[in-house]
């Protein structure tokens, strides 16, 4: 495509290119770009300012570089605007010739409960006929075909790339986790969503945003930026809802629990079986049993169903497809024949600590092990809130390494161990090693306990100064148990109920 036609009517650029030429691919990466290839110097976000690199992108053979100021290009046009990222989500748009346009959007922002949202939408809309893609922090599907995704939501070239396999592979529709990193840095700018899904809002990604007010921002950006013509699906619990929703033009629906909700729980419970609820809905009521255990996903189904009958997805289409629906790392069960429980869930925020800790509570009447630590590089603040968390909620906590990333690890679990106070030495320990942290975890377990192994979920690598090693929580903790059911053969009998 002509870059001419690329930037034409773009009001952000400031300094028109003197010559034209073909543009093959668009790249934020001179490392991986192609000759031909657009090079887009983006940076924010604690980013680097890849305008460093304009030169290795024309060494590469960029056919053009757009950038903010004044840089030398070499023999690659250049193309000077208003902001590279604002501009590059316009160009990304064109080059794939719009595919959003051609697909029913639903976008699901807030801090916890989006991925599980985001899975229970798939299947819904598979199970209209309509075919769906997905976005999401656990991978990107396009049809039968799956990859790992390496952003929830992806830069804007991606983005539109995968938009347009999706339109190519005869999906109807995509449902995309909108992060507030992407709203903020607008990969997801100029996409017109049909539905806009809010879980709830709760301390997160302040080593980002900085500021809570501005995390909220970002996340209000989703629902300002849809038509009237769509819809607004938002947690009627949340107080975060209306803040959100008040510079928003489309219609509004609250789910929830409350009397003022539009979709309103009217009973719910769950076990470690899964879980059921009556819905109250403008269509008429609606029963719900499911896989997902939880009092929070009693609320992500809720909020999913009303998505759904706001698109006219009949009831009993929901109903059906949501029953068998699983997310990986989201309170996944590993039972290797076992006499306690073990769950791994991705739970890395105090809020969604608390959760899935209380639900643990509601599945035991043993003791309660919980395995956790904090990611490196990220907001601080809550490391103290998971420890008290934990504390709170847990009979033992066995606070360890996350991802310490480029941090150290020891520093990290400082932080942790100062929110939870004078807990008793017998109530709490440090392993940082995060396999031997698990690895103690059940052997501390007896009959009846429930070890709950949180923060990485789904993930399937651990990050240590900059570098990912292979680490899943699920596979470790299925080795280790496995191990110990081999000794235990060779120490005696095993529980006659698993043999």
């Amino acid at each position: 495509m002509l870059l001419s036609d690329l930037i034409a009517g773009l009001v952000d650029v400031r300094q028109p290119p003197e010559a034209d030429t073909e543009v093959t691919g668009l790249s934020t990466d001179s490392r991986t770009l192609k000759p031909g290839d657009l090079f887009a110097a983006i940076g924010g976000g604690g980013m680097e300012d890849r305008h460093r690199w304009v030169a290795a992108a024309d060494a590469a053979g960029a056919s053009a570089v757009l950038v903010d100021r004044p840089v030398d290009a070499g023999s690659a046009v250049l193309v000077q605007t208003a902001s590279v990222r604002r501009s590059l989500a316009e160009i990304s748009a064109r080059f794939h010739n719009r595919p959003a346009d051609h697909l029913k959007l639903v976008g699901v922002t807030g801090t916890n409960g989006k991925t599980t949202s985001a899975y229970l939408l798939h299947a819904i809309l598979g199970a209209d006929g309509m075919h769906p893609g997905l976005f999401s922090t656990v991978e990107c599907r396009v049809g039968s075909l799956s990859r790992t995704s390496s952003n929830t939501t992806p830069e804007a070239p991606v983005l539109h790339g995968v938009l347009k396999e999706m339109q190519n592979a005869g999906c109807l529709a995509a449902v995309m986790e909108v992060s507030s990193h992407a709203l903020a840095l607008e990969r997801t700018r100029g996409i017109r969503f049909d539905v806009a899904l809010f879980t709830n809002l709760t301390r997160d990604h302040l080593d980002f945003h900085e500021t809570p007010e501005a995390y909220e921002a970002a996340k209000a950006m989703l629902f300002e930026n849809l038509d009237a013509s769509a819809h607004a699906i938002v947690n009627g619990d949340d107080p975060a809802s209306d803040r959100l929703i008040s510079g928003c033009p489309a219609p509004v629906t609250r789910y929830g629990f409350g009397d003022g909700c539009d979709v309103r729980i009217q009973s719910g419970e769950s076990d470690w079986r899964g879980s059921k609820m009556d819905l109250v809905t403008p269509m008429g009521p609606v029963s719900l049993s499911f896989a997902l255990r939880g009092r929070f996903n009693l609320m992500n189904a809720a909020g999913a169903a009303a998505t759904a009958l706001s698109l006219g997805i009949d009831a009993a289409t929901v109903i059906e497809a949501v029953r068998n629906v699983a997310v990986p790392g989201r309170v996944e069960a590993v039972d290797r024949g076992q006499p306690f429980g073990v769950l791994v869930d991705y739970a890395h925020t105090p809020d969604a600590l608390r959760n899935v800790l209380q639900t643990a509570r509601t599945l035991t009447g043993g003791k309660l092990i919980c395995v956790f630590g904090a990611g490196g590089d990220r907001d601080p603040g809550k490391r103290p809130e998971m420890g008290r968390v934990s504390a709170e909620l847990s009979d033992l906590s066995v606070v360890t390494s996350d991802n310490p990333r480029t941090e150290d690890p020891d520093r990290i679990l400082e932080q942790i161990l100062e929110g939870m106070g004078e807990l008793e030495a017998s109530s709490r320990f440090v392993v940082a090693d995060r396999r031997q942290a698990i690895e103690a975890a059940l052997g501390k377990a007896e009959p009846g306990d429930l070890v709950v192994i949180a923060g990485k979920g789904h993930e399937t690598y651990q990050e240590v100064d900059g570098v990912r090693y292979p680490f899943d929580d699920r596979l470790v903790a299925a080795e280790l148990l496995k191990s110990s059911s081999r000794q235990s053969a060779v120490d005696g009998p095993s529980n006659p109920s698993h043999s």
